[in-house]
């Protein structure tokens, strides 16, 4: 993403090794980007409405690896999603993004997503063949169907159409670049 034009990027992870590694990688070609250890659950070192775009890959599905039954979260299950989600809401700007990135299929994670607290509406996608990953665009304060108004004016402040098109030419692999924000 940073290679594509993002350069604003707050990294985020729970383990120290992850963010000092990472950060020593990546300190001379993208000094822009911060790195913080943080746990998903409680990110108050963030202000509400902080960032446009939060993606997490696999985040949510190592949060529930102990889980038995997707079909049916437990009690603990469902308080930590519903944490975890809440945090995320919280930090994302109204009409802003959150995309999540997992090999868990629509079927168990849209519900999850779509929970009124959170306010979104979810567009979920597939990338690859044989073996699909399934990535969920959720906006917040967007149309939860016919029944419910859109309320995501145009931002004057955010160009993702100048992103968008000064990298039309990328390959299909990076999928991130692909979807229609």
């Amino acid at each position: 993403m940073f290679d594509n034009g993002f350069i604003h990027i707050t990294n985020v992870d729970y383990s120290d090794v992850v963010i000092q590694n990472m950060a020593l990688t990546h300190e001379h070609c993208c000094s822009e980007m911060k790195w913080k250890v943080m746990d998903i659950r409680d990110m108050s070192e963030f202000q509400s409405s902080t960032f446009d775009v939060v993606i997490e890959k696999g985040t949510l599905d190592a949060m529930l690896v102990e889980e038995k039954d997707p079909w049916h979260l437990s009690d603990d299950g469902k308080a930590l999603t519903t944490d975890i989600l809440s945090e995320v809401a919280r930090v994302t700007t109204q009409c802003g993004k959150f995309i999540s990135v997992t090999f868990s299929q629509p079927h168990f994670r849209v519900p999850l997503l779509m929970k009124v607290l959170h306010g979104w509406s979810v567009q979920p996608e597939t990338f690859g063949n044989a073996f699909s990953y399934f990535f969920y665009v959720a906006t917040k304060g967007r149309s939860l169907g016919k029944k419910f108004p859109t309320v995501c004016p145009l931002r004057a402040d955010v160009r993702v159409e100048e992103a968008r098109t000064r990298h039309a030419s990328a390959p299909r692999e990076d999928f991130l670049l692909s979807l229609d924000l």
